[in-house]
């Protein structure tokens, strides 16, 4: 989506639009790049009370925002976090805001934006095209379309991601343990014992299975890839020898 980062901004909003699954991919897509994740909740309007949403997302243990872009609730907040010379870009789904939240951050009008849907309360989607923005005090903010499926490409990202898990892993009973049931597991007895919350543990599991399964299909894919390479070449090989011998008989 983008390079040579500094900070993400992983943008949701209140109410049903707030995803924390989704949230947890996108802060193990972060630690994989070796990304500041920075979570910001948006549509956090006056009449509106953030307080459980923000005690939700800060169980991933990332630092939250609660911003109303509409209004310019929590805007001087993220700015000061965009340090300057630095580039920072808006990851998240359709509808959350982020096109309203550009504008809100660089003052003026920068992006189209779209109203909320009746009924739901939904934004709508607008952004169709990645954007680069020089923000006041000289950041730089890359704005991006919404995604609607967040993939991962390794393991690593995952367990940065849930550091109260990482900090448990090796404490097992038995050295082999997969963390899925077995006997003397140290993941399970802390959620037994109220230490580690059970649905932050399967989040984990999930992610921690699709990272194992997208890694072996990337390494499957680059040991095709250099198969077919070492064919390429052997063949490429033989013609020449071909060649020769064919030249070598001509000569002769």
């Amino acid at each position: 989506m983008a390079a040579n980062l500094d900070l993400a901004l992983i943008c949701t909003a209140m109410g049903g639009e707030l995803n924390v699954r989704r949230v947890e991919r996108w802060l193990a897509v972060c630690a994989e790049a070796d990304v500041s994740p920075l979570i910001v909740l948006n549509k956090a309007d006056p009449g509106r009370d953030p307080t459980a949403d923000v005690t939700a997302l800060q169980a991933t243990g990332a630092d939250v925002i609660a911003v109303s872009a509409l209004h310019g609730t929590g805007i001087p907040q993220i700015r000061s976090r965009l340090m300057p010379g630095q580039t920072a870009t808006l990851l998240g789904s359709s509808g959350v805001g982020k096109s309203t939240l550009v504008n809100a951050l660089l003052g003026v009008d920068a992006q189209a934006t779209g109203s909320v849907r009746v009924g739901d309360d939904k934004g709508r989607h607008t952004t169709t095209a990645r954007s680069l923005h020089a923000m006041p005090g000289n950041a730089f903010l890359i704005d991006n379309p919404g995604v609607r499926e967040v993939g991962l490409v390794a393991a690593g990202g995952v367990t940065d991601s849930f550091p109260e898990i990482e900090s448990l892993l090796g404490t097992c009973r038995y050295r082999g343990c997969r963390h899925r049931g077995e006997d003397g597991c140290a993941l399970d007895a802390a959620v037994a014992a109220g230490t580690l919350d059970a649905a932050r543990l399967a989040a984990w599991r999930v992610l921690q299975t699709e990272a194992v399964s997208q890694s072996r299909r990337i390494d499957k894919g680059i040991r095709a890839d250099a198969q077919r390479k070492w064919k390429r070449t052997a063949q490429s090989h033989r013609e020449r020898q071909d060649t020769v011998a064919w030249q070598d008989g001509q000569d002769g």
